[in-house]
């Protein structure tokens, strides 16, 4: 009882536990669903995978297990069993067992008579007030609940914080739990500290990334400042340094807005406090929400504007032909190429694509809404899930922010604001200096 009480795992699921001396004796781990309970002589793990929330890391299935730690008090009867009855699964045919005895036990008393599921039903109500947030609570179940789902793929937790929840929830319940060291799961199966996204990474990831743009940048810039009448125009130097330029803007945006990768339907206007973004527009859908801008992007995308107009004009008087094919309906950064001939250079909306183009560090091998999870990871350490779930367009507690009936009135994000300033800074994003840059007008 105690188990479904602080898990919320099915009961028919929790009754297939099975006792295995080591996570290597699982078949299949990337589809198994049942729970094992791992006992190794030192201390006794419950070991079960999420079936839904985060995709499997592509290398291992582990992101997607959770390993709790029992207490002796827990763990020592259900091993004890094991070895007496001679079963690896201890709880196996007690279902309807137990419901007899919590039928007579409660007859003649008020109330609803409870049963199995009527108890893993109040397990939220016990998990909930010792958890961060509604993911890290709802993880315990094994499987999230369909408006927890999406938020949930996107968020990397520790195994630290999810064992210190559990053991909350279980001293709530009367259980004693026995002294914890934070690194008492990150051994397990050789897995990271860390579950939940296989994809979110830390600020220092992209730090790299915005260094070797700046260097880009400043390596580019130099034949197109030595350049003066009477010498070759410098085109092919001018599109590499538009190229990298966007790209630094394009990063930053995309770090503190949590859009999706840019795409060819996406759409947005950015504002000076607010900005619109339309990220997902496809069969399955058209998505659009109102989410504060952080200011340094938002300066550095009007600057880039209006030095894209200052190059239109030099390009104009050298006689070049400019195909401008943006479709106006976004305020991100473009993106500047040259024809073969050289003579025409072509300007477009940007997306995602273009920038792993570039061979970035690190960033052409992964996925392409590594933004978007690093920033919800990082996010979730320091906001509610209200304003988290509305800069993410997560509709189970976004929608009601910015509903007539919100309890946040749009503008008034300040936490969410300062947060993003935050984290664009440790991430290595620092303004331009534009007045470096040639013919920045």
């Amino acid at each position: 009882m105690r188990l479904l009480l602080a898990t919320g795992l099915p009961p028919r699921r929790l009754m297939s536990l099975t006792v295995r001396s080591h996570m290597n004796d699982i078949s299949n781990p990337a589809q198994s669903e049942t729970p094992h309970l791992i006992s190794d002589g030192d201390e006794a793990q419950l070991c079960y995978r999420l079936l839904n929330g985060a995709n499997p890391d592509p290398r291992s299935p582990q992101n997607q297990w959770l390993a709790l730690v029992l207490p002796t008090a827990l763990a020592q009867p259900l091993l004890t069993h094991a070895t007496d009855a001679k079963t690896q699964q201890p709880f196996r045919g007690i279902y309807a067992s137990v419901n007899r005895q919590l039928k007579r036990y409660f007859r003649g008393q008020p109330g609803i008579t409870p049963t199995i599921n009527r108890i893993t039903s109040a397990s939220w109500l016990w998990r909930r007030p010792n958890a961060r947030d509604d993911t890290s609570a709802g993880m315990f179940s094994g499987q999230f609940e369909l408006s927890l789902s999406a938020p949930a793929a996107y968020r990397r937790i520790s195994r630290a914080e999810i064992q210190k929840t559990f053991n909350s929830t279980l001293a709530h319940l009367g259980v004693a739990t026995d002294t914890y060291s934070p690194s008492a799961t990150s051994n397990f199966q050789n897995s990271p500290s860390h579950m939940g996204s296989a994809v979110a990474c830390n600020a220092q990831f992209f730090q790299e990334i915005f260094q070797s743009l700046l260097g880009n940048i400043r390596a580019a810039s130099a034949p197109c400042s030595e350049w003066y009448s009477g010498k070759p125009f410098p085109r092919e130097s001018l599109a590499t340094l538009y190229q990298y330029v966007a790209a630094y803007e394009l990063l930053g945006w995309q770090l503190s807005s949590g859009a999706r990768p840019l795409g060819k339907r996406s759409q947005n206007r950015i504002g000076k406090y607010l900005q619109w973004v339309q990220d997902k527009n496809s069969s399955q859908g058209t998505e659009s929400r109102v989410i504060p801008v952080a200011a340094d992007t938002r300066n550095g995308i009007t600057a880039l504007q209006r030095w894209t107009q200052s190059l239109i004009s030099v390009l104009s008087q050298q006689d070049f032909v400019l195909s401008d094919q943006r479709s106006g309906v976004r305020d991100t950064p473009a993106w500047l190429t040259t024809t073969h001939k050289g003579k025409r250079f072509l300007l477009r909306d940007m997306t995602w694509s273009d920038m792993t183009s570039l061979s970035l560090p690190g960033l052409s091998t992964q996925p392409n809404n590594v933004t978007r999870h690093s920033l919800t990871s990082w996010l979730r350490l320091h906001l509610p899930d209200a304003q988290l779930d509305a800069l993410l367009g997560h509709a189970r507690h976004g929608r009601n922010l910015v509903s007539p009936q919100g309890a946040t009135a749009l503008g008034q994000q300040t936490l969410l604001r300062t947060e993003l300033a935050r984290w664009l800074k440790q991430s290595g994003y620092q303004p331009i200096h534009w007045e470096r840059l040639p013919w920045n007008i």
